[in-house]
């Protein structure tokens, strides 16, 4: 795919899976870096939700960091949104219906949105 143009058509729903330490955040990383050139419309702002604080957030001048799960006002407005959710699963776990109103109430407003789930979360039927 070096010379193939990959470009993400959105709106859209990715998940992105796998044990700990095999490139799920790499991914995002490279993802990130590359936004201008990744969707078919330019992104407005960046929210990344998360569930831990690792310190090693994405340096991005669109990126706002949120402790925990988003609420309804951070996704309001037309803009084109990436909204991601990084080790949120034990809270969505405790909450389905709050996580299936975000994907198909919510979803379809934002430009894209993101999920980093590891797989042992996925085998075992929690999600």
């Amino acid at each position: 795919m070096q010379n193939e143009k990959f470009i993400i058509k959105t709106p859209c729903l990715l998940y992105c899976s796998g044990a700990t330490q095999t490139g799920k955040t790499t991914l995002l990383r490279k993802i990130l870096k590359n936004e201008d050139k990744m969707f078919d419309k330019p992104i407005d702002r960046i929210i990344w939700c998360y569930g831990i604080d690792t310190g090693d957030f994405p340096k991005h001048g669109k990126i706002e960091l949120h402790e925990g799960p988003p609420d309804m006002q951070m996704l309001e407005g037309k803009d084109h949104k990436l909204l991601i959710l990084d080790d949120l699963m034990s809270y969505y776990i405790k909450n389905k219906t709050e996580l299936n109103n975000l994907f198909t109430r919510v979803a379809h407003y934002l430009l894209l949105a993101l999920r980093k789930v590891s797989s042992d979360r996925l085998k075992s039927g929690q999600i």
